[in-house]
């Protein structure tokens, strides 16, 4: 009888990946098992391989409280695992494991489902029957709001487990990240009537891109091209960003133009999509600095700056003021990895007449 269930099992979630347009061992590579040591407890959930690099996207709930986390490859390889980013109030966080050349998952559109369309549920649901992963088959339901955004409504067996895990469409794409199931108790308690049926719910997929670095576009690319087949673009289906997670970069900046004197300074700078701030210190001298007497002029403050990232390109201008100055500045980032290269034009007014005038600067900096 038991050999007998286990084949009829295998059958049911063969059958129900082989509907779908992508092939099911991409998916099954894609999805793995999270188990957070919380001390005493053992929490365990699910998650995806969202970028090669070894990025994977889970619930924060999972992980919140996790002092060791560790990732369940497909393959059967433990890694360990970091938490890189997170958003508390959409319940979504970023692993990253040191691992390379991972198969992702395909990232899809979730405003384009329909209501009643055919929806499958990946995860590691129930592990301490095995920790196997497990495809359930459902329907999308609806829209439910939820904080300031809203999310998708679900007719689908959700069990503890399946958290963090990837719903799917019939095209294969992944267009959210299951979270939570309707607690029928709960519900009695709070409004006197017991619901049926199987209610889950999933955050929009979109909803990770406050809290992903420079990887971002490169898995949301085919929904940050605007009005397109693949639906109306990113940029207003995201929830509001996450001063967590605003990508920056660090760079140390030397002055070529203008020798006397040259300028060296530091620049911090934290930026969004199409701008952002900056904090800058520089000092000016002749040469080597040895003494007090060396320095010429010290410049410190903040500034503003646009400009819109493209590929490993980003072109930007912006003013700055600070200690006795103010200035305008422009240049070009380039960016290969973490690695940063800089190019920038200033033009300075202050009272220090060794402060004052245009520069041209090199840097090079780190960009997260």
């Amino acid at each position: 009888m038991f050999t007998k269930s286990l084949a009829f099992l295998s059958i049911v979630i063969f059958s129900a990946l082989s509907s779908l347009a992508l092939p099911p061992d991409s998916l099954r590579e894609a999805v793995v098992l999270i188990l957070a040591n919380e001390g005493e407890r053992l929490s365990v959930g699910s998650g995806f391989i969202i970028h090669s690099s070894g990025l994977i996207a889970t619930c924060y709930h999972v992980v919140a409280n996790a002092s060791v986390i560790q990732v369940k490859l497909p393959n059967g390889q433990l890694q360990q695992a970091r938490l890189e980013s997170w958003d508390e109030t959409y319940d979504l966080a970023i692993l990253r494991i040191p691992a390379r050349a991972l198969s992702p998952v395909r990232i899809g559109n979730p405003y384009k489902i329909q209501f009643g369309e055919r929806v499958y549920a990946f995860g590691y649901p129930l592990p301490d029957l095995g920790p196997n992963l497990i495809v359930t088959v459902g329907q999308f339901s609806g829209w439910r709001p939820f904080q300031k955004g809203k999310v998708l409504q679900l007719d689908i067996q959700i069990n503890p487990g399946n958290s963090g895990g990837p719903l799917v469409n019939e095209r294969g794409e992944v267009i959210g990240i299951v979270f939570s199931r309707l607690n029928p108790w709960i519900y009695l308690y709070l409004t006197g009537e017991i619901p049926t049926g199987t209610i889950a719910f999933a955050m929009p997929v979109t909803y990770l891109w406050p809290i992903l670095g420079k990887e971002r576009y490169d898995i949301f690319r085919p929904l940050t091209t605007g009005a397109s087949e693949q639906g109306p673009g990113l940029k207003s289906e995201s929830p509001p960003s996450s001063t967590r997670t605003t990508p920056g970069s660090f760079c140390i900046l030397s002055g070529i133009a203008d020798l006397a004197p040259i300028a060296f300074g530091l620049c911090l700078q934290s930026h969004g999509q199409f701008g952002g701030g900056r904090l800058e210190f520089d000092v000016y001298a002749h040469g080597e600095i040895k003494s007090e007497e060396d320095i010429l002029g010290i410049a410190f403050g903040v500034g503003l700056f646009g400009g819109i990232k493209l590929l490993v390109i980003r072109p930007y201008m912006g003013v700055s003021v600070g200690w006795l100055y103010a200035r305008a500045f422009a240049g070009v980032d380039l960016t290969w990895g973490s690695l940063l290269a800089r190019i920038e034009a200033v033009s300075t007014w202050a009272p220090n007449p060794y402060v004052t005038g245009e520069l041209i600067k090199l840097g090079l900096g780190l960009e997260w």
